[in-house]
């Protein structure tokens, strides 16, 4: 197992990521939202609009912290575009099966039914996370 102290960051790799998400963003006047969380529980809010604005933000706020990125896009000239009642559109869909609520079988049994596979699928160790 590898600690996360070893984890090299690829910054062109999360980017890349990003691109579709920025591109429906754009599309819409919208921007997406960031978060970076230090172990004390503090965060950091941003939105994005352009893939400069992302490599800078990443640059800036990720070291030692675990990030946050969500596929509501948010409207970026609402009072509170950090609330999620300012999502103006979505650029993914994302079904989180936590293991707690529902077993790794009918977990799996849950995403197939959707009738697509998913882009990613990744298990958490406490459930499936999937993105279409």
């Amino acid at each position: 197992m590898t600690s996360s102290h070893n984890i090299i960051q690829d910054y062109g790799v999360v980017i890349d990521f990003l691109v579709p998400h920025l591109e429906a963003a754009q599309k819409v006047r919208g921007a997406i939202y960031f978060a970076f969380i230090v172990p004390d529980g503090k965060v950091t809010q941003r939105l994005i609009t352009t893939r400069e604005e992302a490599r800078a933000t990443l640059c800036k706020f990720s070291k030692g912290r675990n990030s946050y990125f969500s596929p509501g896009i948010r409207d970026n000239k609402a009072k509170n575009p950090f609330l999620k009642s300012s999502v103006i559109a979505l650029s993914a869909i994302v079904a989180d099966q936590d293991f707690k609520d529902i077993n790794e079988t009918d977990a799996r049994e849950k995403i197939e039914a959707i009738g697509r596979k998913p882009s990613a699928l990744i298990m958490t160790g406490g459930g499936l996370q999937s993105s279409f």
